[in-house]
Formats: C-alpha cells, structure tokens, sequence
C-alpha cells in the first residue's frame, strides 16, 4: 500500500456535433479502499498534469461497483453528460482518478465504455459472438462482459448435479463450432427442448468459456427440437 494518485484520462473527444450525448461504461472494485473518482474536463489539453485543467466530479451520476469482495463488473448505466460540455463541446476528457493510501489499496478495471448520441443499446450478443475466438488459447473476446437475452434451445442439463460448480445447462443457437455454450447456474431449473433468454457475464473457466452469474432467464417456448449434432 502506497500513498500514490493515477490518473486514466481518454484522448479528446469531439462532441461539436452532439445533442444528447451518454456516456457509459463497465467497472469494477476489488479489495477495500478509495473509491475512484470519474471526471470531465473541457479546458485539459490532453498532455500536461490533470491538476492544469478543471475537472467536474460526475462519480455520483453512475452506478459504481460496491461490491469489493468479487471480480464481477457493474453497469455504470447510460447517463446524459450534455450539460457538462456546453462550455467547450469540442474539447472533452473523460477521467478516471485513483488515490492510493498507505494502509489500504483497491483494485479497479474499467471497460465497454461507450460515448452515443442518446441512450447506449447495446447490440444482443449471439452465442456464436460468444465463442468465436482466435486467440489460441481460446479466450472469448468477451471475457468478463456482461451479456443481456442470449438466446440458444437447451440441448443439456445438469440440475440434479451433486456438486454445484457442475450446475447449469447447455445452450445452442446453431449447428456446429462455436455454437454452444454452458451456462453457470444453480438457481433455475430448466428442460431440454426449452427456448430461453439468458442474462449474464462471459467467464472463462478452466480454459472453457461459459456463462455465470446469471442475473436474467427467460423460457421463450418449450420443445423445440434439438440442433442437430456435430462431430468436431
């Protein structure tokens, strides 16, 4: 633990063109200690000190992780910064600020941050988005996202599984590579042949992608028949 302030400040963004601009991202806080700051500037230049420049705190405008004891990401939402750039809407900087103390220390990590003209809606990932990777390790390129109604037909279940870390069902929304994923879940109960929505975070596990934390299931319709198998 040492006493220390870092500064994670975005090039400049041209908002001259906005009416409603929303700013969102995905956030995250591990382990006990200063709570990060989000700041908006529209005097910095983009290379001296942060302390050169005017900064408005605009942490309370979002949804920051309050969690400290997971790795899971929160939502900042999509919120309105129109009324922060009237001054200079060519000239803006987004910051996250940091301060470190001597007997404490957090862990953050920001990511999926989005400036729209309204409301971010972020586009529903398939379960082939999901897996498709080129990384050779096979790490999804959405790893530790947050995923919203990811639709597939349940092909497996393992809800009568003794351990819970093997709890959860199987779910395909095609034929064959990269079309399956399992999903973590041991509060809902659901049969092969069910169409569902599923709402959650991408994880890898064991060098297996899946879907945990699972915040949302939806049951579309109920016995459809299976995709087809496919030999890999």
């Amino acid at each position: 633990n040492e006493a220390m302030e870092s500064w994670l400040i975005t090039p400049v963004v041209d908002l001259s063109g906005a009416t409603t601009p929303h700013l969102e991202f995905d956030n995250m806080k591990r382990f006990g200690g200063t709570d990060l700051v989000v700041n908006i500037s529209t005097d910095y230049d983009g290379s001296s000190a942060p302390s050169t420049a005017t900064w408005s705190d605009v942490t309370s405008m979002f949804t920051m992780d309050a969690d400290d004891a997971s790795w899971n990401f929160v939502n900042s939402g999509s919120v309105d910064i129109s009324s922060l750039i009237t001054g200079s809407p060519s000239t803006v900087y987004i910051a996250f600020q940091y301060v470190g103390g001597t007997v404490d220390g957090s862990v953050y990590e920001i990511d999926n941050m989005y400036i729209s003209e309204g409301p971010y809606v972020a586009p529903t990932p398939t379960v082939y988005d999901i897996q498709y990777t080129t990384d050779p390790g096979g790490v999804s390129t959405m790893n530790g996202d947050n995923v919203t109604d990811v639709k597939g037909i349940v092909v497996a279940e393992s809800s009568a599984a003794w351990d819970t870390d093997d709890r959860g069902y199987w779910i395909m929304d095609g034929v064959g590579a990269w079309h399956g994923i399992f999903v973590w879940d041991t509060v809902n109960t659901v049969a092969v042949g069910d169409s569902v929505l599923v709402t959650g975070q991408v994880n890898e596990n064991f060098s297996h992608t899946i879907i945990r934390n699972v915040s949302g299931l939806t049951v579309l319709n109920s016995g459809n028949t299976l995709p087809a198998s496919t030999i890999l």
